[in-house]
């Protein structure tokens, strides 16, 4: 077996939660070309992503058929956690420790991302 070999729930996560991440990045660029500060911009990205990653995750992903009325709610929940852990996460890596915008959102999406997994599979998605 391939010590690389990455369970096909996973793969699909990190497909779908990449697009979205490509969107929210897309829409925080847009946000500081349009003069937005980062912290607000970052912010109105993640949003717009989330609501974009809800629909892959839940279709591609974790693939369940349940009510939305179940699965909207934990996952708008989960939402802010982590639309908090990104302005915490982004913050710190922006304003503390000064490192480049573009730098500190991507570390800050990895341990989002982290996160999310496990939420998603144990909370959100699970039925």
């Amino acid at each position: 077996m391939n010590k690389f070999f990455l369970p096909l729930q996973l793969q699909r996560f990190i497909a779908a939660g990449g697009l979205a991440t490509l969107f929210h990045w897309f829409v925080m660029t847009a946000l500081i070309t349009l003069g937005l500060e980062p912290m607000r911009a970052t912010a109105g990205g993640s949003v717009t992503g989330a609501a974009f990653n809800y629909v892959l995750q839940r279709r591609l992903t974790f693939r369940i058929s349940g009510s939305h009325r179940r699965t909207i709610w934990r996952y708008v929940s989960s939402c802010f956690v982590a639309w908090l852990c990104n302005l915490v996460f982004f913050f710190l890596f922006h304003s503390v420790l000064t490192i480049h915008v573009t730098l500190s959102q991507v570390a800050t999406t990895g341990l989002v991302a982290a996160m999310n997994y496990i939420i998603y599979q144990r909370f959100v998605f699970h039925e």
